[in-house]
């Protein structure tokens, strides 16, 4: 990996992979491409399976109940509970870890801070 900063030395540095050639690029065409590196990160991290046991302890950190996330998916109580200790994992993971993630970013902001 190499890391990149701005010409102007303000910006953030980026790391791509080596062998990458951004000699010319302007500093909108790096940030282009780490938009699509994290979309692609993003992409990732809700479609995994092992996502959603990280996703559930937030919210039992924040207090929530199993059966309150069980309501919000769709499914019972004692399907979040073998998903959080991993006993099973949802089948297809993202769109119940795109829920887990609102639910998570909710109680962050209820709470006035931010989910680490």
């Amino acid at each position: 990996m190499v890391t990149f900063r701005s010409r102007d030395g303000k910006g953030m540095t980026v790391t791509y992979p080596e062998g990458l050639d951004v000699t010319g690029w302007t500093d909108a065409e790096v940030m282009e491409l780490v938009k699509k590196q994290n979309a692609q990160a993003l992409e990732d991290y809700m479609a995994s399976p092992d996502t959603t046991p990280e996703l559930l302890r937030q919210l039992h950190d924040a207090k929530v109940t199993y059966q309150a996330i069980a309501s919000e998916v769709g499914v019972s109580y004692m399907t979040i509970y073998r998903w959080s200790r991993g006993f099973s994992k949802p089948r297809p993971a993202k769109p119940v870890n795109e829920t887990l993630m609102f639910m998570c970013n909710f109680e962050s902001i209820k709470r006035g801070h931010f989910i680490r």
